[in-house]
């Protein structure tokens, strides 16, 4: 089948939407037409990568609804509403070894084995969560991405527990998400970190105590007299090697473990990789476990955050009924 899709044919050129050709879905893959996707900083990271293989698909948070399922996938039907995320449903140590789709541009393999950015997805079913069709499918697709990686990183990764101090390098999406987790799980301080004023104002209603306009002041020297010394963890939700040298700056000279949320692949890898392996923790979630989850917690929503009257689910109360129900 032909589809549509945002591809980037060579480093730092504009997208531009083009025809794909889409082959029947192998055992293990299912094919989902996308109502909606997320955009995250990563893309930007990729699209400026010239180690990445072109042409380029993009996108790795959607919903959509399952048209077509391979014959080993038993976890999906046809007709379902599903969420589509680049976290594997099976925890693997590492990065996912994944063969290509099978999806073509001008007879090219396009590279990307998770895409959303366009009307179709074929895809392993291991990036492929079912959610009940009760549930909105519009702002469901942050749950592919941002929150299992923001509140992932924090509930998971680093297990925050009440009393933990936190500092967030970014507060975009992904970063509001750690934010509002270590809110519920009774962190304090919980530092916000960005260079705009405006989003540290929104990170405080996200569960922030204190907000570093990085641009105005040094963040480190600023979170270390906050804390008198320094956080017991430090999340980079940018991506970029700047926030990851304050982040472990703020942390190395404590003697700390350091937990971090690395989002994109920044040239900062190769400098971490510099770094003793046990200072570094990957960060996630398990999305066939959490999943429910988090779409149960959008039970106790109600909220006005679009202006034509349309009711849609807080953000801010998105982790509550989860969360609090853990030891």
């Amino acid at each position: 089948m032909k589809t549509n899709a945002a591809i980037q044919t060579a480093p730092g050129d504009p997208l531009t939407i083009e025809e794909l050709e889409v082959p029947d879905p192998r055992g293990d893959q299912v094919l989902v037409k996308l109502f909606s996707s997320g955009v995250c900083h990563s893309q930007l990271h990729q699209m400026e990568n010239p180690n990445l293989g072109r042409p380029l698909v993009l996108g790795h948070e959607g919903t959509g609804i399952v048209t077509h399922v391979g014959r080993n996938v038993t976890h999906l039907k046809e007709g379902d509403h599903a969420i589509v995320t680049w976290v594997p449903r099976t925890p693997v140590r590492g990065r996912p070894d994944v063969p290509p789709s099978g999806v073509t541009f001008r007879e090219e393999p396009v590279h990307g084995n998770v895409y959303t950015w366009g009307e179709d997805v074929l895809v392993s079913g291991e990036f492929v969560v079912q959610i009940s069709k009760e549930y909105p499918t519009d702002v469901t697709c942050l749950i592919g991405c941002a929150v299992l990686t923001g509140a992932g990183a924090v509930l998971n990764t680093a297990k925050v527990r009440p009393g933990d101090s936190v500092a967030v390098f970014g507060v975009g999406g992904v970063g509001l998400c750690a934010i509002r987790m270590a809110a519920i799980l009774e962190a304090y301080p919980i530092i916000a970190v960005d260079l705009e004023d405006d989003k540290l104002e929104l990170a405080k209603e996200f569960g922030a105590s204190h907000g570093v306009n990085a641009s105005q002041v040094d963040p480190v020297a600023t979170i270390q007299e906050i804390t008198s010394g320094g956080v017991d963890f430090a999340f980079d939700a940018f991506g970029g090697a700047e926030t990851l040298v304050a982040a472990v700056k703020d942390l190395v000279e404590r003697g700390e473990r350091v937990h971090l949320l690395i989002v994109g692949d920044g040239p900062q890898l190769e400098w971490l990789q510099a770094l003793d392996a046990d200072y570094i923790t990957c960060t996630g979630a398990v999305p066939h476990d959490e999943v429910p989850e988090y779409m149960a917690a959008m039970d106790v929503v109600a909220v006005p955050y679009a202006s034509g009257g349309d009711q849609y689910f807080s953000p801010i109360k998105l982790f509550e009924a989860m969360a609090t129900a853990r030891p």
